[in-house]
């Protein structure tokens, strides 16, 4: 598992979110939880701002637990709206070494609401 090699490496790792509680703190040396989406991306960024080096791995819990599996199209596209504005000031605060990875476990066809299973689609883009 990537989080075993990195502690291995003595790379620090930070949980924002329910991080801790899905790997059982398994290679997490600090974490937080959070509220919501919001308050998960303001936590984000302000790690990103204070821990120079290590991993930072966030769980924006909002998109699974009140819209994915809820079947709500509408709620989850309003919070990828507001995603993307909170999305806006943490590109802006990476620098060109630092790597930013999205990934979606559950994806949702807006016209069949199917689960696609975990890991359907990712995507990673560096900013450069």
């Amino acid at each position: 598992m990537l989080m075993d090699v990195l502690v291995e490496r003595r790379v620090p790792i930070f949980g924002i979110g329910k991080i801790h509680d899905i790997y059982n703190g398994r290679g997490v040396e600090r974490y937080v939880n959070d509220q919501n989406n919001t308050d998960g991306m303001e936590k984000l960024l302000a790690t990103l701002t204070e821990q120079k080096t290590g991993l930072v791995f966030a769980n924006l819990v909002d998109f699974d637990m009140l819209y994915g599996h809820r079947k709500d199209v509408e709620g989850f596209a309003k919070s990828l709206e507001e995603f993307d504005i909170l999305l806006a000031p943490l590109l802006r605060a990476m620098t060109p070494r630092d790597l930013l990875m999205i990934t979606a476990d559950m994806v949702r066809s807006r016209s069949r609401l199917a689960n696609d299973g975990p890991f359907a689609r990712i995507r990673a883009h560096r900013d450069v």
